[in-house]
């Protein structure tokens, strides 16, 4: 039985944690957002969640990255991590098979529509990119702007990994015959990124998810990492009540609602934490792994 009141699993992190046993779930796939979630602000993985990420995939449990990153951003030490064969990507656009090399299920915007939502950008100092097949496009003037926005940060490797420079977004767009994943948009100000959300209305089919006051990312209508989650639960046979997600940001909500189980990590802002069944500590104190621990092994 789904014990669906909302156990607070944070923690002193000088103290043990206690659970209520009585509590059993039989979780067969988990969905990890990674920013602020499974991975450290620096990027990388505890030794503890790599621990209990191989116990977890060792009982037959599937764990799924379930990123706003292209799978170009997939970082080294979760692609190559044993066990880890689907990910899903640009806020549920992609679930990929990394074993096959292929992707699986796509929701995604036609070149001409992400045309449009790029013609709608009143910001000359916006970076504007395109994702897709797994990369981000930007033009020379994008890409000097990422990287001075980036460099000498731990995303920079991300940046430079996963990005690629086209002479013009415009150009690329109309020569391209495969869907777009997302199209991204840094603003220079918040209020620059609102009044692109309020042009942006006159475009059906489309969904606007905001991961910070001056960036906005837009996706196909159906580009949601829950139901994105759902489809690889589907295509893997395990019902929803055995699906558990974890997540931090505004972009996890839909990851969060659609699982059986859901768990806010303790960095999550409090809207996160609201639509969320728990909530365990924070990205730097083993979240992650405490989450799973308790409610998956």
């Amino acid at each position: 039985m789904l014990f669906c009141g909302k156990l607070n699993l944070m923690m002193n992190t000088n103290a043990d944690y206690k659970f209520k046993t009585e509590i059993k779930h039989n979780i067969r796939l988990i969905g990890l957002d990674l920013d602020g979630t499974l991975l450290t602000e620096d990027k990388t993985l505890s030794v503890r969640t790599k621990a209990v990420l191989t116990r977890a995939i060792a009982k037959g449990i599937a764990i799924v990255p379930v990123t706003g990153r292209p799978l170009a951003g997939l970082p080294p030490v979760v692609r190559s991590f044993p066990g880890i064969r689907y990910s899903i990507h640009s806020n549920g656009a992609a679930v990929y098979d990394l074993a096959e090399k292929k992707c699986l299920h796509g929701e995604l915007l036609p070149p001409s529509v992400a045309g449009r939502i790029l013609s709608l950008v009143d910001d000359p100092g916006a970076i504007c990119e395109v994702f897709t097949e797994g990369y981000g496009y930007a033009d020379p003037f994008g890409r000097s702007l990422l990287e001075k926005r980036y460099q000498g940060t731990v995303l920079m490797p991300y940046i430079q990994e996963s990005r690629r420079v086209v002479p013009s977004l415009d150009e690329f767009l109309q020569q391209i015959s495969t869907g777009i994943e997302n199209v991204s948009v840094i603003g220079t100000s918040q209020k620059h990124c609102q009044d692109l959300v309020k042009r942006l209305l006159s475009i059906e089919g489309i969904r606007v998810v905001v991961p910070s006051p001056s960036n906005l990312e837009v996706g196909a209508a159906r580009s949601d990492k829950g139901l994105a989650l759902l489809s690889l639960a589907e295509y893997l046979g395990i019902p929803r009540q055995s699906v558990m997600a974890m997540g931090d940001s505004d972009n996890d909500v839909g990851l969060l609602k659609s699982a059986g189980l859901s768990v806010a990590m303790g960095n999550a802002s409090p809207h996160v934490r609201e639509v969320s069944m728990h909530v365990t500590d924070d990205n730097e104190h083993d979240g992650v792994a405490k989450a799973i621990e308790t409610f998956a092994l």
